[in-house]
């Protein structure tokens, strides 16, 4: 079955989304920089079930670029406008890593918009103390912050055209998942639409996690009155950081953990069963 497809106008752009199934709604919000393609597993699952809302958030995928200084509040907006347009009372909401953000606003903003809602993320990505999470991502985002000026000859440029090539280069040859042995289609399509999806977001990928650094996601977790799932993921690299889960669960209003071991945000393509089925339970 094919998703129908479609765009909103919305005052901050037009979005572009997919829906697949039928049921009661259920959005995925992504995370960056990647787009409603990441759904490509997950979503025909999800859709035997529900009615799948796959958004592109602004500036990602098919969606209109980025409005100016964008803050989480923003996009949460025009996810409002969104769901308005789809004539979508309530819906349950799934969002990872930078999609659990604009969850988060979304369910604090709109409260009478969100049924149930999932934060998913690494440890990194669901610290609720600001400046922690900030110095925990500073290191993976670093190079999305190069100097916009600094040379006559454009070669700041070029350092940032090079880390842009260095990035597509790992999502095309993906050396742990190449080399284990067995590779499927569903592999290599995995891969090309991430690099399709780097492509497009070259121009956002700052924005968007200027707009995560500025974003307080512990003050609005803190309001939300939604039933939430905190699905942690959680990998060795990132132990180091202090697991998260269980101190979300003392500090929201109504809220309970589930956690995958072993897990980064590729869940959501390799183990995209799983998810589906812990979604569908908290549902």
């Amino acid at each position: 079955m094919k998703p129908r497809s479609g765009y909103a106008n919305t005052p901050f752009g037009d979005v572009h989304y997919q829906i697949l199934g039928e049921g009661e709604p259920l959005l995925l919000l992504h995370r960056s920089p990647r787009s409603s393609r990441d759904w490509f597993r997950l979503m025909p699952i999800l859709a035997q079930h529900y009615q799948v809302i796959a958004m592109d958030t602004l500036g990602f995928g098919q969606s209109d670029p980025l409005p100016e200084d964008v803050t989480m509040e923003m996009l949460a907006a025009s996810v409002d406008c969104l769901l308005e347009s789809l004539d979508v009372s309530r819906a349950n909401v799934f969002g990872i890593h930078t999609g659990n953000k604009i969850a988060a606003a979304l369910a604090h903003q709109f409260p009478d918009r969100v049924e149930k809602v999932i934060l998913c993320g690494m440890i990194h990505s669901i610290i609720d103390d600001k400046s922690q999470r900030n110095t925990a991502i500073k290191d993976i985002v670093d190079l999305y912050f190069l100097p916009d000026q600094g040379s006559e000859d454009g070669s700041h440029l070029l350092r940032r055209w090079a880390v842009a090539f260095s990035e597509l280069s790992r999502s095309w040859w993906n050396t742990p998942t190449l080399s284990k042995g067995h590779i499927t289609e569903d592999d290599l399509e995995h891969f090309r639409l991430e690099v399709v999806d780097s492509l497009q977001a070259y121009h956002s990928k700052r924005s968007i996690y200027q707009a995560n650094f500025d974003y307080d996601f512990g003050a609005a977790i803190r309001e939300i009155s939604a039933p939430t799932l905190i699905l942690e993921l959680c990998v060795p690299e990132e132990e180091h950081l202090g697991r998260n889960g269980n101190h979300l669960l003392t500090v929201m209003q109504n809220a309970q953990l589930s956690v995958m071991e072993e897990a980064d945000g590729d869940v959501v393509i390799f183990r995209a069963d799983e998810v589906a089925d812990m979604i569908c339970t908290f549902l």
